[in-house]
């Protein structure tokens, strides 16, 4: 995905990539891809703090951060 979005001709976005305590290499993946994005790319890693639901809260945090009008989540 973030190779995808790299290749984009279309430059007004950003990406947040937030860890929600999953346990696959997502997290480190997008912190080697920092230096290679062309596009503002902000990496959130949460630690697992025992939250009923890791992943709405990083949906909560990435939101909080993002300055556009327009939110994708997956």
């Amino acid at each position: 995905l973030l190779n995808d979005l790299n290749r984009q001709t279309y430059d007004r976005f950003a990406v947040i990539v937030a860890d929600d305590a999953s346990t696959d290499a997502t997290l480190a993946l997008a912190q080697a891809y920092v230096g290679q994005a062309r596009f503002p790319l902000t990496v959130l890693p949460l630690a697992d703090t025992r939250v009923a639901s890791p992943k709405k809260r990083a949906i909560r945090e990435s939101i909080a951060l993002a300055q556009s009008d327009l939110i994708v989540t997956t």
